[in-house]
């Protein structure tokens, strides 16, 4: 199996067709249906369900369509790398990381790195957490930050934390009012909530140790369309404090709980680090030990 046969894989699966690949890859079709035959006879496995003018994948094609995907970042990771060996050095740092993290994050590093080593480059791949940290256990990155309580484990370290503490947010107009200037969770049963879906794997585990299940109002990968609800005076918001922006309208209130934070953690392989991610764990916690 060779990587141009994935990638011929990978074209077939998100066009839908062979005709509409063949097109995109410039290759003729019958080409092109005889390499995907024969991937599908090294495999030993049926790919593609097709149709009579678009063709699906099978679980088996699911699966390959995400090993390949990885091994096509690999692939590019690697070139990356040793491009900047074959310059004299490598000054290349590799990233993952979650998107509302790139947002906050990114620029303040990328600022510090530079100032410390302005020969420095950036080969970043923005995922989900879960994403990122599968990018760093399989070597396409060497640093992952993620927007998580990770704490690491057999392969993963865990090197620190930057604090983002989550808050309940709502319309001043709004029917709600907390017991005090901090709010206490089960404060919230029964009241329509608007969260970032990267929360809600949290919310509801600290809501059944409450013994109650929360209200879901809104549910969104996006901050900004969760605020939007509550601008509406439609629900009450749980956002980062990082992500509330000062509104006379909105009224906000941390939590008694301490467990209900958002903190972006930095993560990496166990083992030898390049120059270029110590550096970046130093100004990780530098920025860490500011945030407490």
């Amino acid at each position: 199996m060779h990587s141009e046969d994935l990638y011929y894989f990978l074209t077939v699966a998100a066009e839908g067709s062979v005709s509409a690949a063949s097109r995109r890859l410039l290759i003729a079709q019958p080409a092109l249906s005889k390499r995907m035959q024969a991937l599908e006879r090294e495999l030993g496995c049926v790919l593609f369900i097709r149709g009579s003018r678009r063709i699906s994948l099978t679980e088996a094609g699911e699966a390959l369509r995400g090993r390949a995907e990885q091994m096509r970042l690999l692939e590019s990771s690697i070139r990356s790398q040793m491009r900047e060996y074959s310059l004299g050095g490598s000054n290349l740092l590799r990233l993952g990381i979650t998107p509302y993290n790139s947002s906050t994050l990114f620029k303040p590093l990328a600022e510090e790195l530079t100032r410390l080593e302005p020969n420095i480059h950036f080969d970043v791949q923005e995922a989900p957490t879960s994403e990122v940290l599968n990018m760093v256990k399989t070597g396409i990155v060497e640093a992952g930050i993620v927007k998580t309580r990770f704490s690491g484990g057999p392969e993963l370290e865990a090197h620190c934390r930057i604090k983002d503490p989550l808050a309940a947010v709502w319309h001043k107009d709004y029917p709600f009012t907390p017991s005090s200037k901090r709010i206490r969770l089960k404060e919230l049963e029964g009241v329509p909530l608007s969260i970032s879906r990267s929360f809600l794997d949290l919310l509801n585990g600290y809501c059944a140790q409450e013994e109650f299940m929360p209200s879901i109002a809104c549910i969104s990968t996006s901050v900004s369309a969760n605020l939007t609800l509550v601008g509406l005076k439609k629900a009450v918001g749980i956002a980062p404090v990082s992500a509330l922006k000062k509104a006379p309208y909105l009224k906000r209130a941390l939590f008694y709980e301490e467990h209900m934070d958002s903190p972006a953690t930095l993560v990496t392989l166990k083992g030898r680090l390049s120059a270029p991610v110590r550096s970046l764990i130093e100004i990780f916690k530098a920025l860490s030990e500011k945030a407490l």
